[in-house]
C-alpha cells in the first residue's frame, strides 16, 4: 500500500489518462492528498518522548463510509511499541471526492498510503461494498479480508465480496493502518524494493494489528 506520488491532471474524466493529449498521470486520490497542506490538526497523539503525530480529518463525502474515528485510530497506535512511531508526522483520515467515486473500480486503487512519514487512509467508497471481481485476490489481500470479516463467496464463476460496516473497520484499523506504520519502522531498510518492502508491512499489520488484537481480547467493538 506504499506509493509514490503522481502528477494530478487537470482532466477530470476517469478515462483522461489514456487520452494522448494529456500530459500527467490521473490520479484523484493524489488530488485529494495534496489539499492536505491546507488542512490543520483535529487533534494529536502524544508520544513518550514528547513528540506528536498530528491527526487530521477531512469532511465525509456522502458516497463514501467511515465507520471509525480518530478516537479509534488513537486505541489502534496505543497497541503498537511507542518507539516505532518515533518520527512519524501526521495521519489523515481523507473524506472521498466525486472524482474517487468515478473511479472506485480502478485496479490502481489503493486505501490507505505513506509517504515522508505520514500516512493516509482513504475514505472507502459506498460502492465497492460489493465487488465483483473473475479472480480471487493477491494471498495477502484475501488473508488481510479473511481476518476482517469481509465475506467472499464464488457465483456464477465470478468472486463476490461484500464489505460490512464493522469488516471495513477492522480492514483499515488492523491492517491498512497498521502496514502504513510498518512501511515507516522499514523506511531506512538498504534494500527499497518494493516486493521486500510490502513483505515486511504485511507481516508488521499482521504482527501488530490483527495478532495484538486477538491477544488482548479486543477484537470486538471498542
Amino acid at each position: 500500500m506504499n506509493r509514490h506520488a503522481k502528477l494530478s491532471a487537470g482532466r477530470s474524466n476517469m478515462y483522461s489518462s489514456s487520452k494522448l493529449t494529456n500530459w500527467a498521470v490521473y490520479d484523484p486520490q493524489q488530488s485529494e492528498l495534496n489539499s492536505l497542506r491546507y488542512v490543520r490538526p483535529a487533534t494529536a497523539y502524544l508520544l513518550p518522548d514528547g513528540s506528536e503525530i498530528s491527526l487530521v480529518v477531512l469532511p465525509l463525502h456522502s458516497r463514501f463510509v467511515r465507520p471509525f474515528d480518530m478516537d479509534d485510530v488513537k486505541r489502534m497506535l496505543a497497541m503498537v511499541p511507542q518507539e516505532m512511531l518515533v518520527g512519524l508526522r501526521r495521519i489523515a483520515l481523507l473524506g472521498g471526492t466525486t472524482r474517487q467515486e468515478k473511479s472506485a473500480w480502478n485496479s490502481n486503487w489503493c486505501y490507505g498510503c505513506y509517504e515522508h512519514c505520514e500516512i493516509a487512509l482513504f475514505a472507502f467508497p459506498e460502492k465497492r461494498r460489493r465487488w465483483v471481481s473473475p479472480d480471487l485476490h493477491k494471498p495477502a489481500e484475501i488473508h488481510a479480508y479473511q481476518r476482517a470479516g469481509v465475506g467472499m463467496k464464488h457465483e456464477a464463476g465470478k468472486w463476490v465480496y461484500r464489505f460490512s460496516d464493522e469488516a471495513i473497520r477492522r480492514f483499515y484499523l488492523w491492517d491498512v493502518l497498521v502496514h502504513e506504520i510498518g512501511h515507516h519502522v522499514d523506511r531506512f531498510h538498504p534494500d527499497r524494493s518494493v516486493q521486500r518492502s510490502e513483505r515486511f508491512a504485511d507481516w508488521f499489520a499482521r504482527t501488530y494489528g490483527f495478532e495484538s488484537r486477538q491477544n488482548d481480547g479486543s477484537e470486538r467493538r471498542d
